[in-house]
């Protein structure tokens, strides 16, 4: 496995994952946030697999009908850096259903609502072809629920080999599934919780088993090899493995019929013997095809009762009779009734007869012709939009049965023309009808007409059952009562300030109708005002945590309300204060060191300070004023410690100078600290003093000349005494042949300075 993913990071833009609910080696899934829905969802993340993404959409597409309690939704599929992804409906607290912990009674609670969920699928015609235990969850509401229905099959997890055993050989040979692969399925995991042990073909139940032959029947007959010998009907099953295991005798037999399965496409027709068929609430107003054709048939059992054993037990034969044998006389009569006898019976000529016999075949022809059109408009809905014509319609033909039994053929033919006449002008009137529905059903679902609307799309749906757009409609107009009770629960929540629960009841509509504009401009505006709410939340805090100098804690909360409303001005307004603030309080702090350094008079450190200071706003007056203090002082005292700690320096003339003016700007400031008086007044001690001139007595051998630098040169002598200001002074005594010597001296005012010898004495 090589995807990973963290929490928090965006999945393409729609999803963000939250937190990771399981990986195997080819996939991981994710609870994930849907930006676009903001719902969680179970994103399943395949390793590649993009090959599949048309597949998968197609799968996904032709499922969309497939919404069931017990059914896990698949919603989208897409592709991100070739990784195929699937997001479906999320199954809070889901475990895998495991058939090793659990027996047949106690599972059988889960097992009804998996059976019920099988029967409504294939009554949609849809299989899941990869069924096994590993794609069934439990919630933590002990509800059973099926993943994976209507994907391909390859994107099953084929991990575990004990999953293989529940498939059929065909599904695993790669062929398309149908329903009679589920029932296999179905019938492994019956067998698994029955037995303890894993279903094998071939194999049979224990021969002292306890479990009632009924049961075993119906478990092979679903687990039959071939899928023309599978059990059909799975409604049959539920009820023979319900009574097991609520402990109801199943003693008698009950016929187990086969199904026909046709493998040509991936869903399976449903067959004569299958299970009822699940009704969604729009197809409670249609009239069922099953119906219809048994009022076909029982029609024509009445026709042919009408056509052929009435006409043998009337008149018709006996007039036959009396053609065919003329010269039969009719029985004597009994003496009683000798006074009035009956009149003689009309022989009818053999014209006559080919005639009755041709109206006859005729009358057949047109009703049979009759009924036909008879269940091709009921076919069509006649009787919720054309009851009352249809009704006198359906009179006339029963009039035309009755001249027919009455042998008045030529009657009974032009009632059933006249009646199959009014049948083809209400068949031609349906466009009309049509046209008409579907504006009054548009307006009444508009106005919200329950009933009206209901009955006008299920008109139009009966005419046109293949278009999906009236299917639609119809949908829409059996879920609008619900949907407006779900508009007034959230009105009066929002009315009552219970965002929330309002933002729910307004979704709650829009999933059962995501036209109802009521539903999506309640949504809009309440999510609007909880996101007011959280704005206006998000900015208090950033304030408060603002005047309380927590910065961090200010910006995420500025940071927040901007996500929130991106445009708006307000958090912008906020960041900055935050940032003005943050800059006050370093101006503040350095402020404040410099002021601490100017009491230490630490020139340098209150010079950093300030221009710290200047760094972050140049107008700041008092920064630039002290950083020019800061600066004559630093230079100030520079020049003070120099003499301070040379003061023979100032034995030269514009030194000298220097001093004294440096000690006269010194004195002029108003506040002087304590350095700075020190430096005083060690500097004017020793400007008072460095004019005084101190006596250095020099001596040498008479023969070395000896000269003081900048002073004078005084020739040969033994004993001489100098007057020398306090400095630095260097005495050179020259002999010709010697070498001459150097001595430096340092005269410092108020010390006595010893008698200087100099001589050369080391010759050359």
């Amino acid at each position: 496995m090589t995807l990973e993913f963290n929490e928090g990071q965006d999945f393409s833009v729609r999803y963000s994952l939250l937190h990771r609910i399981a990986r195997s080696d080819s996939a991981q899934v994710w609870l994930a946030l849907d930006k676009e829905g903001d719902e969680r969802v179970c994103l399943k993340i395949f390793d590649g697999n993009a090959d599949m993404l048309e597949k998968s959409e197609a799968a996904i597409q032709a499922g969309r009908g497939l919404i069931h309690v017990n059914i896990v939704r698949n919603y989208e599929c897409g592709e991100v850096d070739g990784n195929l992804f699937i997001s479906s409906s999320y199954v809070r607290s889901a475990n895998t259903f495991n058939p090793n912990t659990i027996n047949f009674t106690e599972s059988w609670p889960l097992l009804e609502q998996l059976f019920s969920a099988l029967e409504f699928a294939h009554s949609l015609q849809i299989s899941h072809g990869h069924l096994h235990p590993g794609n069934l969850l439990l919630d933590d509401q002990d509800r059973l629920y099926i993943t994976g229905f209507s994907l391909p099959a390859s994107l099953s997890d084929k991990k575990s080999n004990n999953n293989a055993a529940y498939l059929t050989s065909e599904v695993q040979r790669g062929q398309a599934a149908d329903s009679s692969d589920d029932v296999y399925s179905l019938g492994c995991i019956m067998f698994r919780l029955l037995t303890g042990q894993t279903w094998h073909p071939g194999e049979t139940f224990e021969v002292n088993s306890l479990i009632p032959a009924q049961v075993q029947k119906t478990v092979a007959a679903m687990l039959a090899s071939s899928p023309y010998d599978r059990l059909a009907n799975l409604g049959e099953a539920r009820e023979v493995l319900g009574n097991y295991a609520q402990g109801i005798s199943t003693a008698q037999p009950i016929e187990i019929p086969q199904a026909t399965f046709n493998r040509s496409s991936t869903a399976s027709a449903t067959s004569a013997t299958s299970s009822p068929v699940h009704q969604l609430p729009r197809e409670r107003h249609q009239i069922s095809s099953t119906v219809v054709l048994v009022g076909f048939a029982v029609l024509l059992v009445l026709a042919g009762f009408v056509f052929f054993i009435l006409p043998n037990t009337q008149s018709i034969p006996d007039i036959t009779r009396e053609k065919i044998n003329p010269s039969k006389t009719p029985a004597p009569v009994a003496a009683a009734r000798e006074e009035s006898p009956e009149p003689q019976q009309e022989i009818l000529a053999p014209l006559e007869i080919a005639q009755l016999e041709c109206l006859k075949s005729e009358g057949k022809r047109i009703a049979s012709e009759l009924l036909r059109a008879q269940v091709e408009l009921e076919d069509l809905g006649v009787l919720l939009w054309g009851g009352e014509p249809y009704y006198e319609i359906s009179q006339l033909a029963d009039s035309g049965d009755s001249f027919y039994r009455e042998e008045k053929f030529r009657e009974a033919m032009k009632t059933y023309e006249a009646a199959l006449n009014r049948l083809g002008e209400l068949k031609k009137s349906i466009p009309f009808v049509l046209e008409e529905n579907l504006a009054t059903g548009e307006a009444a679902l508009n106005a919200g007409e329950v009933e009206s609307a209901i009955i006008a799309w299920s008109i139009a749906h009966a005419i046109e059952r293949d278009n999906k757009d009236i299917e639609a409609q119809l949908h829409r107009a059996e879920n609008l009562d619900e949907v407006l009770s779900y508009v007034k629960t959230g009105d009066f929540h929002e009315r009552e300030l219970s965002l929330s629960e309002a933002l729910k009841s307004y979704r709650e509509a829009t999933k059962l109708d995501p036209k109802w504009q009521p539903a999506s401009e309640g949504v809009a505006r309440v999510r609007l005002k909880i996101a007011k709410v959280k704005f206006t939340d998000a900015m208090s805090v950033g304030f408060s945590k603002l005047a309380a100098k927590q910065y961090d804690q200010s910006r995420q909360a500025f940071a927040r309300a901007q996500e929130i409303f991106p445009k708006s001005q307000e958090p912008i307004d906020g960041l900055l204060q935050i940032d003005l603030a943050e800059r006050m309080d370093a101006i503040d702090r350095y402020k404040t060191a410099a002021a601490e350094y100017v009491q230490q008079e630490d020139w340098s450190g209150a010079i950093t300070e300030y221009e710290s200071v200047l760094k972050l706003d140049q107008t700041l007056v008092f920064a630039a004023n002290g950083l020019l203090e800061a600066n004559e002082r630093l230079e100030l005292d520079a020049t003070l410690n120099r003499f301070l700690a040379k003061p023979t320096v100032m034995r030269d003339d514009d030194e000298f100078t220097t001093a004294k003016t440096a000690l006269v700007s010194a004195s002029k400031f108003r506040e002087p600290g304590a350095h700075l008086k020190q430096q005083l007044a060690t500097l004017s001690r020793l400007i008072t003093v460095a004019r005084i001139p101190i006596t250095v007595e020099l001596t040498s051998d008479n023969k070395t000349e000896v000269t003081i630098y900048k002073v004078g040169n005084f020739g040969k002598i033994s004993s001489r005494e100098v007057q020398l200001y306090p400095g630095d002074y260097t005495i050179v005594g020259k002999r010709r042949g010697y070498r001459d010597v150097r001595r430096q001296l340092t005269l410092l005012a108020g010390e006595l300075v010893d008698p200087i010898y100099i001589s050369c004495i080391e010759k050359i």
